[in-house]
């Protein structure tokens, strides 16, 4: 298929890849727009779904994306995330694996102690709390650069004790 034009709001954005768009195509979370063809014959891609499901979805990995990643099977991933391993979620109907969990630094790193975290997560936690505690400083982890969040602690090789505290007390965020 050619390029589409990715439009949210009037605006090109370059926030997911072709093979993305051709998925929220199939799953019906996105409509090709008539005849509206920009100039070199594209066609338009219109957005009917919210930041949050656009986020998620090309900030994370199909299970078959992250075996490639990982140099693991389908089968492994998805076992890992059965086992609570790994974290996934349901975005438009396919399990994703939301991006934070694997640093980028080197293929088949999965971020230290996210197993012992995900253990700890309530059930009831929904996606956009999940990530929103991984990704945000707090004050109750610091280092000589100030408040990280939990992502920057893990890596920096702190104790993940100290991140599972947070949830079980409940005093993250503070």
């Amino acid at each position: 298929m050619a390029a589409r034009d990715r439009r949210v709001g009037g605006f090109t954005h370059d926030v997911v890849s072709d093979a993305q768009v051709e998925a929220l195509i199939e799953r019906g979370a996105f409509i090709v727009v008539g005849d509206d063809l920009i100039p070199d014959d594209t066609p338009v891609v219109s957005l009917l779904i919210t930041r949050f499901t656009l986020k998620a979805f090309s900030a994370s990995s199909s299970p078959s994306e992250l075996a490639g990643y990982l140099g693991w099977t389908e089968e492994a991933v998805l076992a890992a995330v059965a086992e609570r391993r790994l974290y996934a979620v349901e975005v438009l109907g396919q399990t994703r694996l939301p991006g934070w969990q694997f640093p980028g630094r080197g293929p088949g790193i999965v971020l230290p102690g996210l197993a012992r975290v995900l253990e700890i997560v309530p059930a009831e936690w929904p996606p956009e709390i999940i990530e929103a505690f991984m990704t945000s400083p707090q004050a109750r982890l610091a280092t000589e650069a100030g408040r990280v969040t939990p992502i920057e602690w893990l890596l920096a090789g702190q104790d993940v004790e100290a991140v599972v505290s947070l949830i079980i007390n409940r005093t993250w965020g503070s």
